[in-house]
Order: structure tokens, then C-alpha cells, then sequence
């Protein structure tokens, strides 16, 4: 693959001259698909072991964003504990107009 050799196929006989150009041909032929197979087996490890990061991080981002808004919402009901009603304030307003 790519002009790099990764293993060896070995095919012997007893007999001299057991084997045809179209043997050798065929043998060329079937180590390339072999050659190709084993490439897309590494590709297919690679590209699943990067999914399973992906899917890692991802897990973490949501966690992280979760945390994040469940603050948010606490801050939230803080806020709204803290601060006056807009009914107490339109009341007061209209009690400081009648002055």
C-alpha cells in the first residue's frame, strides 16, 4: 500500500514450474485487495476510536452545559427572591405619584 510493504504471501509447490504467469497475476491482484482491506481495517480502527472521543467529549460539554444552566437557574430564583415584585413596584409608584 503506498509503495509500503506490511507482510508476505508464500506460495510453494513441489512441483518446477507449477505456477503460470496468470498465477502470478492473480496472486498480484489478491494482494492488492488484500493490501486494501487491511488499509480500511486500520482506517475503520482509527475513525471509530476517534468517535468514541468524540462521543467522550461530547459527554463532557453536555455535563459542563448542564452545570451551567442549573447555576444560571439558581442565580435566577436568587434574583427573583432578592428583588421586588413588579406589583410591589407599580404599587409603590403609584402611592409615591398620589404624594
Amino acid at each position: 500500500m503506498r509503495e509500503e510493504a506490511f507482510g508476505v504471501i508464500s506460495v510453494q509447490s513441489f512441483n518446477k514450474n507449477a505456477y503460470t504467469k496468470e498465477h502470478f497475476e492473480i496472486l498480484k491482484s489478491l494482494a492488492s485487495y488484500m493490501s486494501i482491506s487491511f488499509n480500511n481495517a486500520e482506517i475503520y480502527s482509527q475513525l471509530n476510536s476517534a468517535n468514541e472521543r468524540l462521543f467522550e467529549q461530547k459527554k463532557i460539554i453536555e455535563d459542563k452545559n448542564k452545570d451551567i444552566l442549573d447555576s444560571i437557574r439558581y442565580a435566577k430564583h436568587i434574583q427573583q427572591a432578592l428583588l421586588p415584585t413588579e406589583k410591589y413596584i407599580d404599587k409603590s409608584l403609584k402611592r409615591l405619584q398620589k404624594k
